[in-house]
């Protein structure tokens, strides 16, 4: 688990009072953050493989 400092996390001054408060906080916000991070990889799956298909169409159009 990471340890509570000014770098990497959720660096609310409510959070950086106190050990508890930065564990409290992190462990009640992992839940959306992972859910957020779901959502973003599904949207960039999504956006990579239209990129792709749009970059064998253009290849593959015939031109005139």
């Amino acid at each position: 688990m990471l340890r509570p400092n000014f770098w990497i996390g959720i660096r609310s001054t409510e959070l950086l009072k106190s050990d508890e408060a930065w564990f409290v906080g992190h462990k009640a916000a992992a839940s959306y953050l992972m859910i957020g991070a779901a959502w973003m990889l599904i949207f960039l799956s999504i956006g990579g493989l239209k990129s792709t298909q749009t970059a064998k169409n253009c290849l593959t159009r015939p031109t005139r």
